[in-house]
């Protein structure tokens, strides 16, 4: 399978712009509504990571992990699937929303190795989430390893009112793109190898802000500070999946929450056949090469260190049987 590859240039942020597919349903021959795929160049060797000194957030001082040999290793990709889940698949989801408490803006939930049956909806979109990638991107030998419910608030407005009117959202001043907590999700857990985000609210309506992302560039100015000038900013759309895989060449983050309500579930995969520690020879080099990265304990050991069995996944739609 041949993908477009990735051509935004060196001083170009490409926004893919919200779209409302509220009312819009699949069928047998039209599954999604838009698939966008490209290919990356992988990064798997330290000396190709030319943003490793832009790295925020958790992983900042985790070892650089390389993936060769990974049974689902090998192409490294960046899309958006538009229409990858229904309004009524996402009001099932949106059952499970945490709410932040009064005082934190986020809440989270979370579930690994297997993907929850109430509602029943999300283990069919976790195996419609494994569909696509092996179908539209040519990731095959997934497992889905764990997933994230997060919820974002945001009250701010002009000279310190709340309740902004949603038409008033827009007519705020933007800013330049300043990172403050890109990283790449395999080194910040070695189990994560592709990641997909499922957006259950819609930019302009429930939120303003709050898109992920991806960073190709960063440079320093004198009046802003870090500034991201190429690379992917996606916007909240109902039904909407970002599909990445989960190395260094996808370095990313969420950007502020401007206004509204932002919720999105996170869902990672790994490889059929990873076992957690399975990094851990490289992390154990990399802290004596660099001073940090090393292991916090020592390698998983025994069965029940290991992946449990892989449970089947329903069909991923209902006319696939």
């Amino acid at each position: 399978m041949v993908l477009e590859p990735w051509t935004a240039g060196p001083e170009e942020v490409v926004t893919v712009a919200a779209v409302d597919l509220r009312s819009w349903e699949p069928s047998p021959t039209t599954e999604t509504h838009r698939v966008r795929a490209w290919s990356v160049p992988c990064i798997d060797s330290l000396a190709n990571h030319h943003m490793r000194n832009r790295t925020r957030n958790v992983s900042a001082r985790k070892a650089f992990l390389s993936r060769e040999g990974l049974q689902c290793h090998g192409r490294c990709v960046r899309g958006v699937v538009d229409g990858f889940a229904t309004s009524a698949e996402i009001a099932e989801l949106l059952q499970l929303k945490p709410e932040p408490p009064p005082d934190r803006p986020s809440d989270i939930r979370q579930w690994r190795w297997e993907a929850p049956v109430d509602p029943p909806v999300f283990r069919t979109l976790v195996s419609r989430a494994q569909t696509i990638l092996s179908e539209r991107f040519g990731i095959p030998n997934l497992r889905f390893y764990r997933s994230n419910m997060i919820t974002w608030k945001s009250g701010s407005c002009p000279r310190g009112r709340t309740g902004c009117p949603v038409d008033k959202w827009a007519s705020f001043p933007s800013t330049p793109w300043m990172p403050s907590s890109l990283h790449g999700d395999t080194n910040t857990d070695e189990m994560f190898i592709f990641t997909t985000i499922l957006y259950l609210v819609q930019h302009g309506d429930d939120v303003h802000g709050g898109e992920t992302g991806i960073a190709d560039a960063v440079i320093d100015s004198s009046e802003f500070g870090e500034v991201v000038t190429s690379g992917l900013r996606v916007q909240p759309s109902v039904g909407r999946l970002l599909v990445f895989s989960a190395g260094v060449e996808n370095m990313h983050e969420m950007l502020p929450v401007r206004h509204g309500t932002r919720v999105a579930v996170q869902m990672w995969f790994a490889c059929d056949g990873m076992q957690p520690g399975w990094a851990y020879p490289q992390r154990v080099a990399f802290g004596a090469a660099h001073g940090y990265g090393a292991p916090d304990s020592p390698r998983p050991a025994g069965p029940s260190a290991g992946a449990p069995p892989k449970s089947p996944l329903p069909s991923p739609w209902p006319w696939r049987g």
